[in-house]
């Protein structure tokens, strides 16, 4: 039975490590793409505001910072959500391949450990139906992608913006509330789907 546990946890340890490396992978592939292994995501509405060659007004850069600060929470969401699925999904792979092993030989408390084993393989799975962390895992991304599209457009069409200073003022508004419309329609979107993808578990799996 001791080794059977120790076999058990062994496997465990290094999927989890295994887990971690690709999530680091991929978070770094990620920053890379997005341009981000600099800097603070949090930050990244005040450091647009400043990017340009006039301030701008308060409100401006409060709209670009409530849009950034939403598009993070987003991304960490997606984060957790993407680790839950992984962990688990690991989890039950591992477990699922160990159980056979312990069925085989005759060992002391082989009963009880078949049970443990398949009850946790039962939680991680009902779990995974209950939270769907894969879709949910999508779904912020996706948001997150779309509030950094807008968010990077508004920067490209305020430094394209000309004219005299009242001009190119009127215009920064106009661009700064499309883009708190657009960020609302996304929020909108996400909170939809987000809700309608909830579902009670039930008895019959």
């Amino acid at each position: 039975m001791r080794m059977m546990a120790g076999i058990i946890v062994v496997a465990l340890i290094a999927a989890g490590a295994m887990a971690r490396r690709r999530r680091k992978r991929r978070d770094l592939r990620i920053a890379v793409q997005h341009g981000e292994s600099d800097a603070s995501p949090q930050n990244k509405g005040v450091a647009v505001a400043e990017q340009e060659k006039e301030p701008l007004p308060p409100v401006v850069k409060d709209v670009v910072d409530a849009v950034a600060k939403l598009r993070d929470g987003y991304r960490t969401r997606a984060k957790w959500h993407r680790r839950w699925f992984r962990s688990t999904g690991v989890a039950v792979v591992v477990l699922s391949t160990t159980l056979p092993l312990l069925v085989i030989p005759d060992y002391g408390a082989k009963k009880a450990l078949v049970s443990v084993v398949g009850v946790t393989i039962a939680l991680l799975t009902g779990l995974r139906n209950f939270y769907q962390w894969d879709q949910l895992w999508s779904l912020l991304r996706q948001s997150d992608f779309d509030l950094t599209y807008l968010l990077e457009k508004w920067r490209l069409d305020v430094e394209a913006a000309s004219g005299t200073p009242t001009g190119r003022a009127d215009q920064v508004n106009r661009l700064t509330l499309a883009l708190r419309d657009a960020a609302e329609e996304v929020r909108s979107a996400e909170s939809t789907r987000y809700f309608g993808s909830l579902r009670f578990p039930s008895a019959s799996g």
